[in-house]
This record gives C-alpha cells, sequence and structure tokens, in this order.
C-alpha cells in the first residue's frame, strides 16, 4: 500500500515537471512607444495568450525618437533573441522609427511563421498601421497569427495577384509585338525577308529576356520586404510593410 501511494506521489511530481518543462513563456508586451492603452493591452494579451499555447510570442513598440539607426527586421531578431531563451518564437513590432511593422520568428515558430507567411500577414494589416490604429493593426496580425499555428489559413494577398497580372500583361505584349513583326516580313523580297526574320528572332530573344527579368525582378521585390537572419536554433525570418 505504501508503495502505490509513493508510485503516485512520484507520477504527480513527474507530471508536474514535464508539464512545466513543455510550458511555453507567458506573452510579453513591451508598448515603448506607447502605443496602446491599459485596456488595449489587455485585449491584446487575451489573442497573444492562445498563440503561446504553441510557442512563445512578443509585442514590441518603439517611439519615432527611439534611435536606432537599423532596420526593423533587425530590431525585431534582436528581441527575439533577447527575450526567447530557448531560441524559439515570435514577435510582431510596430517601428515607429522607421515607419514599419515587422514580423520575426525564430526556431520552432519560424516552422510556421516562416517570411512568407510574416510578409502575407503583415500586407494585410498595414493599413491599420497607416491610419494609426496601432491596436486593431497588432491584435489582427496576432490574429491571423494564431489562426496560422492552429493548423488555419490566411488570404493571399493582393500583391502577388497584381504581379501575377503584370506578368501576364508583359507576355501578351511581347506576343503582339512579333505577331506584328511577323505580318511586316511578308511584305519585302526573299532576301530582305531572311534579315528580318532573323531580327525577328532576335528581337524575340531579347523581349523573352526582358520579360523574364521584369517578372524574375518582380516576384524578387514581393519577397524581399522582409528580412533574413538567424535565431539561436531552427534558424529564423520575417518580413515586414511601411505604413
Amino acid at each position: 500500500m505504501a508503495a502505490k501511494k509513493y508510485f503516485k506521489i512520484f507520477t504527480a511530481f513527474f507530471v508536474l515537471v514535464f508539464c512545466s518543462v513543455l510550458a511555453f513563456a507567458e506573452p510579453v508586451i513591451l508598448d515603448y512607444g506607447e502605443l496602446l492603452t491599459e485596456e488595449e493591452e489587455e485585449m491584446l494579451y487575451q489573442v497573444m495568450e492562445e498563440i503561446s499555447e504553441y510557442g512563445n510570442v512578443a509585442f514590441v513598440s518603439n517611439g519615432e525618437n527611439s534611435g536606432y539607426d537599423g532596420y526593423a527586421s533587425e530590431l525585431a531578431q534582436k528581441y527575439c533573441n533577447e527575450l526567447f531563451e530557448d531560441g524559439s518564437g515570435t514577435v510582431f513590432l510596430i517601428d515607429m522609427y522607421n515607419r514599419r511593422i515587422e514580423i520575426f520568428s525564430i526556431g520552432e515558430m519560424y516552422k510556421m511563421i516562416n517570411k512568407a507567411r510574416a510578409n502575407g500577414i503583415t500586407d494585410n494589416v498595414y493599413t491599420y498601421a497607416s491610419d494609426g490604429c496601432y491596436f486593431d493593426c497588432a491584435f489582427e496580425a496576432f490574429y491571423q497569427i494564431l489562426t496560422i499555428v492552429e493548423g488555419g489559413k490566411v488570404a493571399v494577398p493582393m500583391r502577388y495577384a497584381t504581379n501575377f497580372l503584370l506578368a501576364t500583361g508583359l507576355v501578351l505584349l511581347a506576343m503582339y509585338v512579333l505577331t506584328m513583326r511577323g505580318r511586316a516580313a511578308y511584305s519585302f523580297n526573299e532576301d530582305e525577308k531572311i534579315v528580318i526574320e532573323s531580327q525577328k528572332d532576335d528581337s524575340y530573344f531579347h523581349l523573352e529576356k526582358t520579360v523574364l527579368t521584369k517578372e524574375t525582378r518582380t516576384v524578387h521585390s514581393s519577397s524581399s520586404s522582409g528580412g533574413g537572419g538567424g535565431g539561436r536554433s531552427g534558424g529564423g525570418g520575417g518580413g515586414g510593410h511601411s505604413f
């Protein structure tokens, strides 16, 4: 009987210790820019608390005269490394000095909130910051982060659809130019036609190269709004948007 009693006590103690090891830290709110009221901080904390069931999370804001000369992504990464001792977590930053919002994740959280998703979320919410609605911006950002960590999906920003339409338009323009050049070739004699056909092929090569270059630049521009870098475990990165 005594052995069973001690076994139960040992089991309860083991479960308590095991759960405490697995538990993530409480959400962190560092509103250095004084953008939120106390009530808004409490509401923001609630949605962040739900995220903390999946990983560490923090909100940080800085003032317009913070004196930080680096990029917002560097500042967000700095807070990630300083706040999360286990090398995993996500920071949402409203940088008033650089007029930019930024999401940066490291470690295990980066597997869920990667660079593409960070860019997508900040693209969706930056207009709130542009209008001075900083609580709405932060709350919506964390709500979308929560949606992702829970296995849901966040709508793709319109800019990717715009880039696709732009690339399609360039290809159609190239086809139109080549068609018109081909028709013009038949109005010359055979020798001239050979020269023009050669020029047409050369033009096609350069035009195709131009289209691909512009398309590549567009896609690169879309994905480069976020910063890269690494945390202490599992790498890291993020994305952001000016406001």
